[in-house]
């Protein structure tokens, strides 16, 4: 009982270290996906923003905003990832100052294109203020993909040799429970050879005694025998 108390306490620990490592990963992965996902919501904005300012359709103003509700929402999770130490605090708060500048960049010139004034739009567009913003927010982003994708394999190696331990403490409590079930096994079956040799035993001793009996029953005296005879007669 104590070896199998022992081999389920190492289990315990050795699954809540893997825990904790796959725990890791997974906020690692979580921060490359936000990542991501804000650069992405960014480009799209970017794009519906050209596309409205070409065409003066308004069609194109349907995924702009789309877009800039998701910076939105991105930016509220990456802050979120900088709360839980996930990000670095000054990254993040850099890379939402970047982002609200760009967005209110293509505000800008979308409400100028919309109020028919494309020329003083595109003037917007030409001082290339846009474009410098972009690349600053991809620099940045870049930069935290990278430092995040290297902790990620980090993390992933650490998650894979836990989970080598597990196995291995899995399998080594199995070993010794499986032990101690073949030992009672045999102990069990040594103490039942053990009964049915003392009860042969037994039954050896109690026959011979019924064969002593017998056997002195039938050399009693003469006058026993012809006792019974006579009271037999009687």
């Amino acid at each position: 009982m104590a070896t199998v108390a022992l081999a389920a306490i190492v289990n315990g620990v050795v699954a809540e270290r893997w825990r904790e490592y796959r725990e890791r990963t997974s906020r690692s992965e979580a921060v490359i996906v936000a990542l991501d996902a804000h650069q992405s919501s960014l480009a799209d904005a970017e794009t519906g923003q050209r596309g409205f300012l070409l065409t003066g359709e308004p069609d194109y103003l349907a995924p702009f905003t789309a877009a800039r509700t998701a910076v939105q929402q991105d930016v509220s999770r990456l802050r979120a990832l900088a709360q839980s130490n996930d990000l670095p605090a000054a990254d993040v708060d850099h890379l939402t100052a970047l982002s609200n500048d760009k967005m209110r960049e293509l505000d800008s010139t979308v409400v100028l294109r919309q109020a028919n004034r494309g020329d003083l739009a595109l003037q917007v567009v030409r001082t290339n203020r846009g474009k410098a913003l972009m690349d600053s927010i991809r620099a940045l982003t870049r930069r935290l993909l990278r430092n995040e994708a290297a902790r990620l394999d980090g993390r992933r190696h650490e998650e894979d040799r836990s989970g080598g331990a597990v196995l291995v403490a899995l399998l080594a409590g199995a070993a010794a429970t499986l032990g101690i079930l073949a030992y009672l096994l045999s102990t069990l079956n040594d103490y039942d050879a053990t009964q049915h040799a003392a009860q042969r035993e037994m039954q050896l001793q109690v026959a011979d005694l019924e064969a002593l009996a017998r056997a002195r029953f039938s050399t009693s005296s003469p006058a026993i025998v012809e006792g019974n005879a006579h009271e037999r007669r009687e």
